[in-house]
């Protein structure tokens, strides 16, 4: 989808029937041409990122996670929510996982 930026913000043609002030002192609209004045938006793309840097997140985390955690749906949960409301929260969270040692159950 192309979105093409005008020159000015009030570009827009005169209506039928009106005529330009013939006032002194008033200066007449002058018409820029501005060349190659396009902006690209794709919005979808930074929902791509958010869902491919997820999938990453989760599998990492998980796999970080396995044998330190008891629940692991809780742990890949907490990925979802922070990859999709703050996803640099997630790089954190999975970090946490990756440093933290597995707890040595002791038998008695």
């Amino acid at each position: 989808m192309n979105i093409t930026i005008g020159c000015t913000a009030t570009d827009f043609p005169p209506l039928r029937g009106s005529k330009p002030a013939r006032e002194p002192g008033v200066i007449t609209h002058h018409t820029v041409e501005c060349k190659d004045a396009q902006m690209n938006i794709n919005a979808t793309v930074a929902g791509q990122i958010i869902f491919i840097n997820f999938l990453v997140m989760l599998y990492l985390t998980l796999k970080f996670a396995k044998g330190k955690s008891d629940n692991l749906p809780l742990v890949g949960f907490y990925t979802f929510l922070l990859s999709f409301i703050f996803f640099p929260a997630s790089w954190l969270y999975c970090w946490y996982w990756s440093k933290k040692k597995p707890e040595v159950a002791s038998e008695l």
